[in-house]
């Protein structure tokens, strides 16, 4: 094979891999909690508590739903949801299971929001749960 054939391939395999990439369209932001909830309460968002319904009636952030990111038809019931309104997720520390869903409602093509720290953050800084 020749130095031309390789330059030729290689230029071809370049121009197939950045024409056919999906375009992304959904995004993933973390915010901490006071900037969570300033956003929270001036926009327009879809709040999902991702815990256990057993978790979400010991306290849970004001309007918030509660969808359990451990069902196992978590992935179906997300469609419920709009992708034209952003998606603001927590759990009890932030990490895991927000991180999953996000990841979840992300390759679907919504915007995703997770609560840094989760509701464990949320509640230190003064934020107030309802039970």
């Amino acid at each position: 094979m020749t130095i031309k054939n390789v330059t030729f391939i290689a230029m071809f395999l370049f121009i197939a891999s950045s024409c056919c990439k999906k375009e992304e369209t959904a995004t993933l932001e973390q915010l901490a909690p006071d900037t969570y909830a300033k956003r929270i309460d001036s926009l327009k968002v879809q709040l999902l508590d991702l815990r256990s319904p057993k978790e979400f009636k010991q306290g849970h952030i004001e309007n918030a739903e509660n969808i359990n990111v451990l069902d196992g038809d978590f992935v179906n019931k997300i469609t419920a949801y709009k992708k034209d309104i952003p998606v603001y997720v927590y759990c009890t520390h932030g990490q895991e299971r927000s991180e999953k869903a996000a990841k979840i409602f992300k390759e679907r093509g919504y915007i995703v929001t997770i609560l840094k720290g989760g509701l464990d953050q949320w509640t230190e800084k003064g934020h107030k749960v309802i039970k």
